[in-house]
């Protein structure tokens, strides 16, 4: 029986959704649940939209921070979509020249961070700090 899933989708080094995404799909496949990759991608971009809304909602970051965020998040997703699109293409010299044209955009999004370096620390102490283990 699950007893937990612990996710990261930080897309700190990279935009790594879509891998998520067949991990996702493969563990609720084996929980007797179905979804689309696709499914999956637009639910966790959704989830992290709303993420970003309730820390600003909750002070934690200021409205600039916020549309930042939300920008670099849509950028992510629009890039994705763009190279679903690339890849439907038969022809393999026209889906590679795409690519390479595309290359530098999804770079930009690759290498912008999802949220800034503050944010990552823990707000204890380690000596407070209680990891939950899971059998």
């Amino acid at each position: 029986m699950v007893r937990a899933i612990i996710v990261d989708l930080d897309g700190t080094l990279i935009d790594s959704i879509r891998a998520h995404a067949l991990s996702f799909q493969e563990a609720l496949a084996n929980l007797g649940k179905v979804s689309s990759q696709e499914e999956i991608v637009d639910t966790t971009y959704e989830a992290l939209l709303r993420l970003s809304r309730l820390r600003r909602k909750h002070g934690l970051i200021d409205a600039q921070e916020m549309k930042a965020a939300e920008e670099r998040i849509r950028k992510a997703q629009q890039s994705m979509g763009e190279i679903d699109r690339i890849l439907e293409i038969e022809e393999e010299a026209e889906r590679r020249r795409r690519l390479l044209e595309l290359k530098p955009k999804i770079d930009e999004v690759n290498f912008s961070k999802a949220h800034e370096e503050e944010e990552l620390a823990l707000p204890v102490g380690w000596d407070k700090f209680k990891p939950l283990w899971i059998a």
